[in-house]
């Protein structure tokens, strides 16, 4: 995950358990039902998954994301073993210029 972050140039604040948060936001951005997501992250309430969902501050981040940070997470994206790869949408990385 540290390597991942420098390669990306972003602070080392993130770790394995940041994909949790990032797993049940990209879901639920994308329409996917809460119950779904919570047996996904295999949460038993609502209120536990509901503290995962991040939405507000993944809309925030995405429309200040720096176009060169943009631009190295999308080819970070593009080397991907294929399962990963097809995941990830070209909409999930995006510039502010994009928007």
């Amino acid at each position: 995950m540290h390597r991942a972050c420098t390669h990306l140039s972003l602070r080392q604040r993130y770790v394995p358990h940041s994909l949790r948060h990032g797993g049940a936001t990209w879901m639920h951005q994308r329409g996917v039902s809460v119950a779904v997501i919570m047996q996904r992250g295999r949460w038993k309430s609502t209120p536990s998954a509901d503290r995962y969902i991040q939405d507000g501050e993944a809309r925030l981040l995405a429309v200040s994301v720096p176009p060169a940070v943009a631009a190295r997470a999308a080819a970070a994206v593009r080397q991907l073993p294929l399962p990963f790869a097809n995941a990830v949408t070209p909409s999930v990385v995006r510039s502010k210029r994009a928007l």
